[in-house]
């Protein structure tokens, strides 16, 4: 039994689930390429460790019809990024570069290879064990924020919309799971719940509140029609309000996320976003292309809603004028004041790496045919999962990040995630109906 469990706990996608949110870099810079550095390093390392599972244990890598799609992806982001002359070697300040997305579907095929039932069945009587450790590490960075505003803020996560993603998918993955069956089992879910909860309403990230809201809603329809565990999975969500309303009583910092209100200016950049594409239709801009088109179309001189979201990512003194310029590498703000007969200028470079709607990156960086492939091989992946009991979590927890994306973005602090559930739910949801958990 002892060696069963060893296996289980060494198998590449378990150590994917423990390891990934924990490959992190301690930084309380802003600088978002050193946090990500790590989860890069990991994603590689995890990879070259899968296939030598895979070659070890003789594993086949079966391609399905639909992978045909991935092929056509590629195919459109190397066209694109060749017609906008992108190195493939360049990485943008969120360590995205032309080849990400063939990493991340490589972690798709190696996942779909390596899972089976067994496997599955241990992740899900052991979900505390990959939830607990970051769910505490959050814990203790709240803590810290608390005192000092400039603690962790990009330490544990790299943002609020990274650790939100993360607590979006505990949270939804451990809804699914409560079964009348076993009390204890039971009490280890709520235990999961109830911090995270907390956690998700401390942060506050609205794309990962409204993505679980809508999928809890869902789940909670489909259960209602089906007439399936419905009491023990509303207890679940009465645990996660608890743990909601106890963050209104947190002590919060002066900076606290709580305090930022409106858009975010997302519509300014979905609308920059519509121009950019606009322009491109076909090809796009390349990989990281939102910059050169938040660049070029970021019209704050007819737009005051474009004045306003670029002014704004400046903290505004007083005593100080403030006026926004352009050249060809940047658009500024320009921080200007006199003192005793001297002008004091400093210029702080404004940008936008990305649109917060990840259908809109898509279409912006390869043209508007990218997501509207990628939507439709996602969704050939979860055509009846819902069917199959056993497979309604990693499901609904995919359906959920699909509902993030439209006010958020790609990112490989999170994104290979998505990949590994999608891979784990493609290799599983054709497999023999005797052959499936109860």
């Amino acid at each position: 039994m002892n060696k069963s469990r060893h296996k289980y706990i060494l198998h590449p996608i378990s150590i994917f689930l423990l390891l990934f949110p924990l490959a992190i870099y301690p930084l309380t810079q802003n600088d978002t390429l050193y946090f990500l550095i790590p989860k890069l390093a990991f994603v590689i390392s995890w990879i070259g460790l899968a296939l030598l599972f895979v070659v070890r244990n003789k594993i086949s890598i079966v391609f399905q019809k639909s992978d045909l799609l991935i092929l056509l992806m590629l195919m459109i982001i190397a066209i694109s990024d060749f017609y906008n002359r992108n190195s493939l070697n360049v990485f943008d300040a969120r360590l995205n570069f032309p080849g990400l997305f063939f990493l991340y579907f490589i972690i798709f095929f190696l996942s779909r290879a390596l899972i089976d039932f067994k496997i599955l069945k241990y992740i899900f009587n052991h979900w505390w064990i990959y939830t607990y450790i970051p769910v505490l590490v959050g814990i203790f960075q709240n803590i810290a924020h608390i005192y000092d505003s400039e603690v962790a803020r990009t330490s544990t996560f790299g943002n609020y919309g990274s650790f939100g993603f993360f607590l979006m998918i505990i949270i939804i993955i451990s809804i699914t799971q409560i079964k009348l069956q076993f009390s204890i089992d039971k009490l280890k879910t709520f235990a999961i719940i109830f911090p995270s909860g907390l956690l998700l309403c401390l942060v506050n990230n609205r794309s990962s509140i409204i993505a679980l809201t809508v999928a809890i809603f869902i789940l909670m329809v489909y259960l209602l029609i089906k007439k399936l565990y419905v009491g023990n999975t509303a207890l679940g969500v009465l645990t996660l309000l608890t743990g909601c309303f106890l963050a209104f009583l947190w002590p919060k910092s002066t900076d606290s996320q709580l305090k930022k209100s409106g858009d975010s200016g997302r519509f300014v950049l979905w609308e920059i976003a519509g121009l950019a594409i606009k322009e491109r239709p076909f090809l796009g801009w390349g990989t990281s292309g939102y910059d050169a088109a938040f660049l070029k179309h970021a019209n704050w001189e007819i737009k005051k809603d474009v004045e306003d979201f670029i002014l704004s990512q400046v903290t505004q003194k007083n005593g100080y004028s403030y006026d926004i310029l352009r050249d060809s590498t940047s658009i500024y703000v320009v921080e200007s004041a006199e003192y005793k007969n001297i002008s004091l200028n400093i210029r702080y470079p404004i940008g936008s790496s990305r649109a917060h709607n990840e259908y809109l990156d898509q279409a912006v960086q390869y043209g508007i045919a990218f997501p509207i492939i990628w939507l439709t091989w996602v969704f050939s992946i979860l055509t009846g999962f819902y069917t199959r009991l056993h497979l309604i979590p990693i499901g609904l927890a995919i359906v959920s990040v699909l509902i993030f994306n439209v006010l958020w973005m790609s990112s490989i602090a999170v994104t290979p995630l998505l990949f590994l559930l999608a891979g784990i739910l493609s290799g599983l949801k054709n497999t023999p109906e005797e052959k499936c958990l109860d």
